[in-house]
This record gives C-alpha cells, structure tokens and sequence, in this order.
C-alpha cells in the first residue's frame, strides 16, 4: 500500500515537472512571436539577446519543430534572409507534410531565390489545395 502511494507521488511530481517545463516553453513562445512580429526593422542587439534566451528556452524538452520556427522568424525579421531559408528549408525536410513550414520558405525565399519560393508555394498547394465554394 505504501509503495502503491510512493510511486503515485512519483508519477505525480514528474507530471507536474513535465507540465511546468512546458508552460515555461509556452509562454517563452508567446513573448517570443510578440517581440518578433511585434514590430518593423532589425531588433534591437537587447532584443536579439531575449529572443535567443527565449528560444532555448522554448526547446528545452520540447520535440515540437515550433523553437526553430521562431529561430527563423528572428532571422527573417533582423534581415538575414539566407539563415531563414536555410532554417525553413531543414524545417520542411523534417516535416514534409507541414504546410506552415512551406509557406514560412516561400515567403522568405521569395526576396532570395523566386525559383525556390515558386517551388515551396506549389507544394503548399498540394498540402492546402484553396477553398473553392
């Protein structure tokens, strides 16, 4: 009975670990799209520093591919436009079938490399054919 409750206090802890790591990510992740899509121009050397704490942050312990999105978002904003393709590029062939992560390349590609940009909005149109009524 008292090891029933033991490991039931174990699983519980680690539960509530997991869950604050993840409210740590998630709200890094929020702050993070604000400060990036929060405004015009290059951020600020202070922003840039905030941004890369929230990024790590946001990946520790967090499979999803959403950290390196924002990593490509701050890349894109502060005007480095070939770090952005290169970070949307691997995004999409981690995950080939995740239309956010093609329409972020052909965006970004669209200022480097048309041929590229043409390429990635094709394949974000056979992932997401347009709504026709």
């Amino acid at each position: 009975m008292i090891a029933a409750r033991i490991v039931a206090c174990a699983v519980a802890l680690v539960v509530a670990a997991w869950l604050g790591v993840q409210a740590v990510g998630a709200h890094g992740a929020g702050e993070l799209l604000t400060l990036v899509l929060g405004g015009e121009g290059p951020l600020s050397p202070a922003q840039q520093a905030r941004a890369s704490t929230l990024i790590d942050r946001t990946a520790r312990l967090n499979p999803d591919r959403r950290p390196e999105q924002l990593r490509g978002y701050v890349r894109l904003r502060d005007g480095d436009v070939r770090g952005a393709v290169a970070i949307f590029t691997k995004l999409t062939r981690q995950e080939a079938q995740n239309p956010e992560g093609w329409a972020l390349l052909a965006r970004a590609a669209d200022r480097y490399d048309p041929a590229l940009a043409a390429r990635a909005r094709s394949r974000l149109r056979e992932l997401s054919p347009p709504v026709t009524r």
